[in-house]
């Protein structure tokens, strides 16, 4: 899917690094869920694989994939911090939840506000109000956030 949506648009070569990265984490995950089906760390990992797909829905030219695709966008970030937290048996511990939750809520609420306020240009199919300067400003925000929780999660890695 996301070989046939870049070609268009001109991600050629990011769909092919992108399919390799999600390749690696449904094939890990699957193995991982065979060896050990009792852990939820293989179900989450196929999980971030096929989450990471949806932002690839943006690079389709139909308005309503396309945003659909900017939607999820950054939920990829919030996947991966919740795959790092929950290592090695796929549970969030202590302080993790809330820091991964709040990564979620950024990752698609902050988002999904940007888009309301117009960000993302002609095909965002969210926009109530055409605000480009504060969308950008609140993507900005949104970027910075996001960034910090990663940074968090090193204090919260499992450390066995």
């Amino acid at each position: 899917m996301s070989i046939v949506l870049a070609r268009p648009s001109g991600h050629l070569a990011s769909a092919g690094l992108f399919v390799w990265i999600l390749l690696a984490y449904v094939f890990c995950g699957l193995l991982a869920w065979r060896r050990r089906p009792g852990s939820g760390f293989g179900r989450l990992m196929v999980l971030v694989g096929f989450g990471a797909a949806l932002s690839n829905l943006a690079w389709s030219a139909d308005p309503v994939l396309y945003t659909v695709g900017q939607a999820l966008d950054l939920l990829v970030v919030a996947l991966f911090l919740h795959v790092f937290l929950a290592f090695p048996d796929g549970r969030l511990r202590g302080p993790a939840r809330p820091l991964v939750l709040l990564a979620y809520a950024a990752s698609v609420g902050l988002q999904l506000t940007v888009m309301l306020l117009g960000g993302f240009g002609e095909d965002n199919l969210l926009v109530v109000a055409d605000v480009p300067e504060l969308a950008d400003g609140l993507h900005a925000v949104e970027l910075v956030v996001l960034s910090g929780l990663l940074l968090a999660g090193w204090a919260f890695w499992p450390t066995g």
